[in-house]
Order: structure tokens, then C-alpha cells, then sequence
């Protein structure tokens, strides 16, 4: 059973875009060929239990389909959210035809870019 500070009445210390912003800007530090990460939206975003999902462009990927990879939170790393990554190529996020992405009968809308601070992009 995953640990939930809230449930023991200790208060999250990130809201759930602050912790997508920190996760983005952890990513850039330890991969190069990421060029932009995106917030991911569904129609679940009020449920508690639906992780921050985000879409990253990164050159040079292998990743061929829509296949997120999902992770528990992790309170120790300040994560207090479970979160969920989809990698895709640039080249594949500019032959999109909207800013919609489809998997497994889910719609997910691309939203906000998030950009570590210290890019200046």
C-alpha cells in the first residue's frame, strides 16, 4: 500500500503542479536529449489517485508507441504524487495532428510546457 502523508495528517509539501514542475527539471538534469516536457490532462484530474502525467520530447528515442511508464510516490524524494512518463520524438510530436493523445481509450490533452528554471528557453 503506497504511504499517503495526507491520510497521517502531515500535510504535502508540493501541490501536484509544483511536483510535475520538479520532476520536469529533474529530467532535464540527467537527460540530455529532452528538449520539452508537457503536462499531460485527462478528464481524472480531480481524482486523487490519477498521476501527474507528463509527456517528454526527447531526441533520439526509441520509443515507438504510447506506453507511459508509472511510478509510486515517493515521499522521501519530496514526490508525493504517483506520476506517469510518455516519451515520444520530436519527430513524432510534430506530425501530430492535435494536441490530443489516445491510449487505451483515454484521451490525454498536452498542456502546460513545464521548463526547469534554470533553462531560460
Amino acid at each position: 500500500m503506497a504511504y499517503n502523508r495526507m491520510e497521517e495528517g502531515i500535510p504535502m509539501s508540493r501541490s501536484r503542479i509544483e511536483t510535475a514542475r520538479y520532476l520536469a527539471e529533474s529530467h532535464f538534469r540527467v537527460e540530455p536529449d529532452l528538449k520539452h516536457v508537457f503536462l499531460l490532462t485527462s478528464d481524472r484530474e480531480d481524482d486523487p489517485r490519477e498521476p501527474i502525467k507528463l509527456l517528454e520530447i526527447v531526441d533520439f528515442t526509441l520509443a515507438d508507441e504510447i506506453m507511459p511508464v508509472s511510478f509510486a510516490p515517493n515521499p522521501a524524494k519530496g514526490v508525493d504524487y504517483p506520476s506517469s512518463i510518455v516519451e515520444m520524438s520530436t519527430k513524432r510530436y510534430k506530425s501530430l495532428q492535435n494536441r490530443t493523445i489516445l491510449f487505451r481509450g483515454r484521451e490525454w490533452k498536452i498542456g502546460e510546457e513545464l521548463l526547469p528554471v534554470t533553462a531560460g528557453r
